[in-house]
């Protein structure tokens, strides 16, 4: 995905909340299998309220569902929210990761 469909998939109209976390600016964790993660997206919520949320740390580990869920409550730091479907929210998660391949990969 290219970062025009990311712009579209976090347009005001579909996603009120863009990040509110610096994403040029992350931890990147090593997955063990080659690949790296810097967001690793969980989408929470009920309909017509999916916010993506991050299980990364900002202290360079993964956390767990529970932990990320409860770092979220805590923080309120997300990775878009306010989607109207959880498909909406699954495709933002989506763009927003190889968004972030794409940056970090030129690093």
């Amino acid at each position: 995905m290219d970062d025009k469909l990311f712009d579209t998939l976090m347009n005001p109209v579909r996603n009120p909340r863009r990040p509110n976390i610096n994403l040029d600016q992350r931890p990147m964790v090593d997955m063990g299998d080659g690949q790296y993660a810097t967001v690793r997206s969980l989408t929470v919520g009920e309909p017509g309220n999916f916010t993506n949320i991050p299980s990364v740390h900002p202290g360079g580990y993964v956390m767990s569902d529970d932990e990320s869920y409860d770092r979220w409550r805590q923080t309120g730091q997300h990775l878009g929210s306010m989607f109207p479907t959880v498909e909406d929210a699954v495709s933002a998660a989506k763009a927003l990761s190889a968004r972030q391949g794409r940056f970090y990969g030129r690093k």
